[in-house]
């Protein structure tokens, strides 16, 4: 029996080194980002940039009463807060 699992320690050496299969191809991989394409970090605005913004659009619009909140929304748009 000992001379049986030589031969198969063998026959298991040999097909490891040699593989009856070519290797799976690699998976495609997306092109490298150039510098210029990479994504900038943008901080948020603070809450004193967004008032100073909305008190410009107010300014802009005439200044008209009782839109503070669509002046403020307007503000957070302008400074790409919203969308």
């Amino acid at each position: 029996m000992a001379k049986q699992s030589s031969t198969t320690a063998k026959s298991t050496k040999k097909a490891s080194a040699t593989p009856s299969s070519p290797a799976p191809a690699a998976a495609p991989t997306a092109a490298p980002r150039s510098a210029a394409a990479a994504p900038v970090f943008k901080p948020r605005p603070t809450h004193d940039e967004i008032a100073r913004r909305a008190y410009e659009v107010w300014v802009r619009k005439g200044r008209p009463v009782g839109r503070d909140l669509e002046n403020w929304n307007d503000a957070e748009r302008e400074l790409g807060l919203r969308k």
